[in-house]
């Protein structure tokens, strides 16, 4: 990690915006075509925030926790992924 300041409340403030975003989408998806522009925005915009939080984690910007318990589902990924391969 760099020596450089960051904001410690960052991640919780991707995570709130992340889950507004998909609250919207799922608002609108009841009552727009699927591939409307608008929807096709906001799943952009919830990748973007998916792949922005990835790499706050892969830089050791997040809260402990949240790193310490990705560390450990990626684990979990890891170990299922190598019972379920065929033998």
């Amino acid at each position: 990690m760099s020596d450089l300041p960051f904001d410690i409340n960052l991640w919780y403030h991707l995570a709130a915006t992340e889950t507004k975003v998909a609250v919207e989408i799922n608002r609108l998806e009841a009552f727009v075509d699927a591939k409307s522009p608008r929807i096709t925005m906001m799943r952009e915009v919830r990748g973007s925030l998916s792949r922005l939080m990835t790499f706050v984690i892969a830089n050791g910007l997040a809260p402990r926790e949240i790193a310490a318990g990705d560390e450990k589902r990626a684990g979990v990924a890891n170990a299922e992924t190598v019972s379920a391969a065929p033998n």
